[in-house]
């Protein structure tokens, strides 16, 4: 008789720090490469999204893979050069690097063109 071991659920964990020049974005999407993610800027709200993937073997003849959706928005603060934003992937870690505007927003959002970045994984 084959045992089945209670899946864990791995939700993807993010953290968003602001420092003097940047905002940076980082996450944990273990099982997830450059092709798995996107992420997407629609005017002020970062989107995060795809699919990671585990696999694993019993160590006898079955093997097993488990898929899970990330789907993560951010609200961007409005000095954000999403023009400027770097993207990469690495060892299972989503890191978002973005810029912040020379000037200042004052009581007037700026307004940015929809942007989209294929992630990358770095090796």
């Amino acid at each position: 008789m084959i045992e089945f071991a209670e899946a864990r659920t791995i939700e993807p964990v993010f953290a968003f720090h602001e420092e003097d020049d940047r905002y940076l974005l980082k996450g944990v999407v273990t099982g997830a490469d450059g092709a798995g993610l996107t992420v997407e800027v629609k005017g002020s709200v970062l989107h995060v999204r795809g699919t990671t993937a585990i696999s694993w073997s019993d160590g006898e003849s079955l093997d097993y893979r488990r898929e899970r959706p990330v789907d993560a928005r951010f609200a961007l603060p409005c000095d954000a050069d999403v023009e400027r934003m770097v993207t990469c992937i690495r060892h299972g870690v989503l890191a978002v690097c973005i810029p912040k505007r020379e000037r200042l927003c004052g009581s007037t959002a700026i307004a940015s063109e929809a942007s989209k970045v294929i992630v990358t994984e770095l090796t």
